[in-house]
C-alpha cells in the first residue's frame, strides 16, 4: 500500500468516526493521520504548515463534540487526498 493510500484509509476512518460522533475514534484518527502525514511529508515544512491548521481545527471540532463542522472538513480532506492519488496516476 502506498503512503497516499495509507493517508486515504486513515481519512476514511476519520470521516466515519465523525459521522458516528465518536470522539475517541475521531481523535485517534487525527493523531494517526498526523503521524502518517509527517512520515510521508515530514521533510517539507511547507507541507506541514499547510496541513497542521486543518488537523488542529478538526481535532478541536471533534473534542468539543462539534461534529457538524468537523464533517465537511473531514470530507474535504478525504476528497483532496483522493484527487491527489488520481493526479499521481494511482487509481
Amino acid at each position: 500500500m502506498s503512503p497516499i493510500d495509507n493517508l486515504i484509509e486513515t481519512a476514511e476512518i476519520l470521516r466515519n468516526a465523525v459521522l458516528a460522533k465518536d470522539k475517541d475514534k475521531g481523535f485517534e484518527a487525527v493523531t494517526v493521520f498526523l503521524m502518517q502525514y509527517m512520515g510521508t511529508f515530514g521533510g517539507s515544512p511547507n507541507m506541514l504548515t499547510k496541513m497542521l491548521p486543518i488537523l488542529e481545527g478538526l481535532k478541536d471540532h471533534i473534542l468539543s463534540g462539534d461534529f457538524e463542522n468537523a464533517y465537511p472538513v473531514a470530507t474535504a480532506l478525504l476528497a483532496n487526498l483522493r484527487m491527489a492519488r488520481v493526479s499521481m496516476g494511482q487509481f
